[in-house]
């Protein structure tokens, strides 16, 4: 297709999907309840205050702003909200008290006006004078004398007040939580605290005064466990890590309890404290537990369509939490598939051939492993699998190679958590081998005069041997669907020739994930994502030279054994994007550098590259590339009930040079997707766009070729778009 159709064809297609989403808007305008015979609250304004301060008002109102769908629809969601006169009068009662509260014992609302929209709406527009407010002159802080030097000196500092600050009264309620909180962290299991605040308006003067009764310090006593049925005590004790004679921490009984809990064999765990009695110097300790079934059969069927294949499977899993007792969790699973080749979304036509594929695995896991709070696993699995790509227009898919690969992993680790479980960490060792089968050959040779049963017959085995080390920052409020935090991650692995390993390199990988809520009660949140990975290949990597490949004699020939070695170790531990849980306007490994794979040329074609701007695309697959980067940002909404939408912009892009970060290419998509919340995760359904201009583009404006990218398929250009559905939020 010539540059012109290609861009009237993107032309097109987006006509085509503003006029999808213009649809949807108008179907949505019409969706709304209707009207109530109340005015119906638009919006609700405070003045004379600070936004921050005007966000804070509205938390504690009754009279609210209705919902709007997409800032734009109101009465979709959720039911409009009405104006009562009697409810704003006690709303203007708690606007004063907000502020009071916070210092300004003079705020005084002027007014508070109802403003008519049109026939329905309402608009509420108060405004407020806050005064003067109130400082705090000094700070008193009693009874810690007859106390150590260390705990005196961490109480006072706990105090969140300040003098010459704004006199706060949650920050002096918090202040009396901080203090207790401390002394209970430092062996003061009895301590009490009590708080007196003088405030003087006509001065502006506050006076504080917390007086402390620390009682005495205090060590843990008799530890025991009630609610055990199948579970021994021993490996709860171990993790609980808290014994008779400790000295007695209340954040250290809480991390216990944490520890406890993640064994993931209880549904509930209480820790008792035995603090009436005031006169006891060790604090008896009962912790309280309920068992979860300890042995769990699960079955289920999935599958797959997409640009690559259509496949379906079941998954089989059987997992006990107490194999040979001590809490040793086995988890065994399989899941036999069968592709039916070569149906896919883009060539929907009957099947000709099925593509067999497994996965078995088992774990075993041991907590408690060296030290109470580390635990200790091995796992072994095998897979067999065709390795499958997007079919070119005009290819007869029965004159297409398919090989497949049988893959042998296993591994050995240690799992922690630092930090009140915020710092995860990970160090394993792992073996993988990948020993290549023709699911569908050809004898004889192609026109380029390549035998390509000889050159599949000819693929190495590919053994990986490496040390893994994971570490991470959890920050999120809900691992499954956070609405709040910050999650960083990080990945290092370090192949080398150990046990065996054909492949050696360094491969490091990191993350920033960021979620803030853009609604008082979040459900609206505002989600980002940035990533970062770098391959350093030591002994392979030399025919994927984007410095000067046409140059290169190895580049001319792809079918050349030094070629299709190197291929093979690329295919296994370069990067990729493009997916549901990556750049969601592409399918799967679509972004990236892309050219012939020397072991799977296509029959009738020739795949030599001394004219790289003549290349078939038939000739083009996924290569992977050494350096990636990736970004995202997705706005989470509420619809109806368990239902949420979304919006988002992914942007990506993989290189062949290493270490290499550039924008020239960025593959930016956007679109809207739909989430229904489960007990096991969202189930997500996403349309991605692919917005023209902002693909790959040269200094010239050309779209660029191999090695860095190839031009999309046909139907891709016809139609830029990749649907996606999967289980779980894209990140």
């Amino acid at each position: 297709m010539s540059g012109f159709g290609r861009r009237r064809t993107a032309w097109n297609a987006t006509l085509a999907y503003a006029a999808y989403v213009a649809c949807l808007l108008a179907a949505l305008s019409c969706a709304r309840q209707p009207f109530p015979r109340e005015p119906v609250v638009e919006a609700v304004e405070i003045g004379g205050v600070t936004s921050e301060d005007a966000d804070g008002v509205q938390k504690g109102l009754a009279t609210q702003e209705s919902q709007k769908l997409l800032l734009m629809w109101d009465g979709i969601t959720s039911d409009y909200e009405t104006f009562d006169d009697s409810v704003m009068q006690t709303d203007v009662e708690r606007i004063e008290r907000y502020f009071r509260a916070r210092g300004y014992y003079e705020a005084r609302v002027l007014h508070a006006r109802v403003v008519r929209r049109d026939e329905h709406r309402v608009a509420i527009e108060v405004e407020v004078v806050k005064g003067e407010p109130v400082l705090t002159r000094r700070i008193r802080l009693s009874g810690v004398e007859q106390i150590d030097i260390a705990a005196a000196t961490a109480t006072l500092t706990s105090i969140q007040l300040k003098e010459r600050a704004i006199f706060d009264e949650e920050q002096f309620e918090e202040s009396k939580t901080a203090i207790t909180n401390t002394l209970a962290n430092r062996g003061y299991a009895y301590a009490t605290v009590e708080g007196r605040a003088v405030v003087d308006v006509t001065t502006r003067s506050a006076d504080i005064e917390f007086k402390v009764e620390p009682g005495r310090k205090v060590r843990i006593g008799r530890v025991q466990v009630a609610g055990l049925q199948e579970i021994p005590v021993e490996p709860v004790l171990e993790a609980f890590k808290v014994s008779e004679g400790d000295a007695y921490s209340r954040a250290a009984l809480e991390d216990a309890r944490r520890a406890v809990f993640d064994l993931g064999v209880f549904s509930r765990v209480v820790v008792d404290q035995d603090l009436k009695n005031k006169e006891l110097e060790n604090v008896p300790i009962t912790l309280r537990v309920t068992e979860t079934s300890l042995r769990s059969l699960t079955l289920g069927v999935g599958g797959r369509m997409d640009v690559e294949r259509t496949t379906g499977y079941v998954k089989m899993s059987w997992e006990h939490k107490n194999f040979l007792g001590g809490l040793r969790r086995l988890t065994l699973s399989e899941r036999p598939g069968i592709t039916a080749y070569p149906t896919r979304i883009d060539f929907l036509e009957p099947p000709t051939k099925a593509l067999f594929e497994n996965d078995v695995s088992a774990e075993l896991r041991q907590p408690s492993f060296l030290e109470g709070r580390t635990t200790g696993w091995t796992t072994a699995r095998y897979s067999v699998y065709p390795l499958l790509y997007p079919l070119a227009e005009g290819v007869d898919p029965d004159d297409e190679t398919i090989i497949g690969y049988h893959e042998i992993a296993s591994g050995v680790g240690l799992d922690r958590t630092f930090f009140d479980g915020h710092l995860p960490g990970s160090l394993s060792y792992h073996w993988n081998a990948n020993i290549p089968l023709t699911y569908q050959g050809h004898r004889g040779t192609n026109d380029a005069g390549v035998d390509l049963s000889a050159t599949v017959d000819a693929l190495d085995n590919v053994y990986v041997s490496y040390p893994e080390l994971n570490v991470a920052l959890d920050f999120r409020d809900d691992p499954v669907s956070p609405t709040r935090g910050v999650y960083v991650s990080s990945a290092l692995q370090v192949a080398n020739p150990l046990l065996g390993g054909t492949v050696t390199d360094v491969r490091v990988q990191g993350g920033l994930r960021t979620f803030y809520p853009l609604s008082d009660d979040g459900g609206i949140v505002l989600a980002t994502r940035v990533s970062l990975g770098f391959v350093f290949p030591r002994n392979y990597g030399g025919t994927f030279d984007r410095n000067d490949p046409l140059s290169s004699e190895l580049f001319l020939h792809p079918e050349n054994p030094e070629v299709i070695e190197d291929q093979q170790k690329i295919l296994f531990r370069t990067f990729y994007s493009g997916g549901p849980n990556s750049n969601r306007g592409y399918a799967y490994r679509q972004v990236g550098p892309q050219g012939p794979i020397g072991f799977l040329l296509p029959q009738g074609q020739e795949c030599s590259i001394e004219d790289a701007e003549r290349l078939p695309a038939e000739c083009l697959r996924a290569l992977g590339g050494f350096s990636l980067w990736e970004a995202s940002l997705e706005v989470r909404f509420p619809l109806a009930g368990d239902l949420y939408g979304t919006l988002f912009v992914d942007t990506s892009d993989v290189s062949s040079d290493v270490a290499y970060i550039g924008f020239d290419a960025p593959h930016l998509s956007v679109g809207p997707g739909l989430r229904y919340h489960t007990p096991i995760g969202p189930v997500r359904f996403d349309v991605g766009y692919r917005v023209p201009g902002w693909q790959v583009r040269d200094s010239t404006g050309t779209p660029r070729v191999f090695p860095d990218i190839a031009q999309l398929p046909e139907f891709q250009a016809k139609i830029p778009l990749a649907y996606h559905i999967a289980l779980g939020e894209a990140f």
